[in-house]
């Protein structure tokens, strides 16, 4: 049961960093004129990038690599933490 739980949170993980990385892809593309967004969204995909990358593996894996988990949870609430300044530097589309 928790091997199932811990499969089925990891592919949540992963499906979230996975959007959140696609998003602020389109961001950085949608408002690359504006200064601030340009230097704040490069370094934020570069973080998630590697994120997604591992998710996989620990689904794969299981259990040897629940230990690893916390770090990635520790990582995540940066991240939402971040969106809404992006959010207040970015002006509305024209």
């Amino acid at each position: 049961i928790c091997s199932s739980a811990c499969h089925h949170w990891l592919n949540w993980c992963h499906h979230w960093l996975n959007w959140c990385h696609h998003w602020l892809h389109w961001c950085h593309q949608q408002y690359k004129l504006v200064p601030p967004l340009v230097k704040l969204v490069p370094p934020l995909v570069t973080l998630v990038s590697p994120l997604v990358t591992l998710v996989p593996p620990l689904v794969t894996l299981g259990p040897p690599l629940v230990k690893l988990v916390p770090p990635l949870v520790k990582l995540v609430p940066p991240l939402v933490k971040l969106v809404p300044p992006l959010v207040t530097l970015v002006p509305p589309a024209v």
